[in-house]
């Protein structure tokens, strides 16, 4: 694996296209370990024009978000509009197998807005993607790079969903996702292996029908219905298996990579959100996440973990300005969202601040100082928010107020 090498301080500053590769792939190949990064996309580069316009518009956002200067706006924006201009152009002229570079331009796309905070036009390009290697599957035109341009949008999706199943962002995207569900079918179907990257999307495939069924019981007001109940007892048997693998592979796994490691940890701490979240629909009780401490404990650990290893490699992880299929923010919201231990909760928001700055829809910073805001004016009776089905949006600092009863706060939201 490639790790970004430091430059010396006299070195000459580096162009677009030598920040991306100096820059911006190893941060790629850090979170999200692939061919794409170390194959693919060095080739277009060379052979591909609108793929080197995004490539310069993402190194360009990138730069500014480290080193922050106003001088540089200009040159931001001219690559970004150059960058969409092109791949517009390009769009009528792929077919067959030059899709691939349309969806790996997307899914590049999708990382510029989420630096540039542009969330509606990251939704865009996330669910062009999506469709453009959802119908080469269906014209038998998916190569290997495709199906792994299509495993990292579809986790860009999943995450979508999670930051709030009821905001036209998430709708959109759960109705792309679910009719694009069979590109899940290209994957073993339970894993049997400690294979990272088959368990990494077995989880992300419970993680979706976790949401579906959260999602029809929030339509449902808590009920299930008896082949509802079918459905929850399945999705907790696959969750149950799952489970099973990252403990029999924590007791044979030796000398593993430090960042694999970290990737499996984080990976086991989504399962086990998803195994709350399953326990609760299936208890139907609002005490259910009182038996989930243990596990809302195991997720802070595994996450700590994670970020500790990561840390090997990178002196502040903190200060990198993205990350790609990481998960970390999300699961530390969930556990400050959801666990009844203000202890625990306060520790989630404390390890937000050790995070990658944006991970798509999510923002590090600004989750960190929402839930520090939250959990103040909360006190000791936070629960009519715990159990809401929506995670508070971004305003909703600006509505928290010393003294003011959470259910008028949570009108106020709406």
């Amino acid at each position: 694996m490639v790790y970004n090498i430091p430059e010396p301080d006299d070195a000459p500053p580096l162009g677009d296209l030598g920040f991306f590769q100096h820059r911006t792939l190893p941060v790629l190949r850090k979170f999200q370990p692939s061919s794409l990064w170390d194959v693919s996309a060095p080739r277009l580069l060379l052979s591909t024009s609108s793929f080197r316009s995004v490539a310069k518009a993402l190194a360009h956002q990138q730069r500014l978000a480290e080193s922050p200067n106003t001088t540089q706006m200009e040159g931001v924006d001219r690559a970004y509009v150059d960058a969409i201009s092109l791949v517009r152009k390009s769009i009528d002229a792929y077919s067959g197998e030059e899709r691939t570079t349309l969806a790996f331009e997307c899914l590049l796309l999708v990382i510029l807005e989420s630096l540039r905070g542009s969330k509606s036009e990251m939704i865009v390009h996330l669910h062009h993607g999506i469709r453009i290697v959802f119908e080469s599957s269906k014209e038998s035109l998916k190569s290997g790079n495709m199906k792994e341009i299509g495993r990292c949008l579809r986790q860009y999706g999943v995450s979508t969903m999670l930051l709030n199943p009821f905001l036209p962002p998430a709708r959109q995207t759960q109705h792309v996702m679910w009719r694009t569900a069979s590109l899940d079918d290209d994957t073993p179907g339970d894993s049997t292996t400690d294979d990272l990257r088959k368990v990494s999307n077995d989880v992300y495939r419970l993680i979706l029908e976790t949401l579906a069924i959260m999602y029809h019981v929030s339509l449902n007001e808590g009920h299930l219905g008896l082949v509802f109940c079918e459905e929850v007892a399945r999705v907790r048997a696959k969750q149950a298996r799952l489970e099973e693998i990252f403990h029999q592979r924590r007791q044979t796994c030796t000398g593993e990579d430090v960042q694999a490691r970290a990737l499996w940890d984080l990976t086991e701490a989504r399962c086990l959100l998803a195994k709350a979240h399953l326990n609760y629909v299936w208890a139907c009780d609002v005490e259910a996440f009182h038996a989930e401490i243990e596990t809302f404990r195991a997720v802070i650990d595994l996450v700590d973990s994670a970020l500790s290893r990561i840390e090997e490699s990178e002196s502040d992880i903190s200060t990198l300005t993205f990350s790609v299929g990481l998960g970390a923010i999300s699961a530390l919201e969930l556990v400050a969202w959801r666990c009844p231990d203000v202890n625990l909760r306060n520790e989630a928001v404390d390890l937000l601040e050790r995070c990658p700055r944006q991970e798509g829809l999510w923002n590090a910073d600004e989750r960190s100082k929402l839930w520090r805001s939250m959990i103040a004016n909360e006190g000791t009776n936070y629960t009519d928010h715990m159990w809401n089905y929506e995670l508070p949006t971004e305003g909703i600092e600006s509505v928290l107020t010393p003294g003011t009863p959470l259910k008028q706060q949570s009108q106020l939201q709406r």
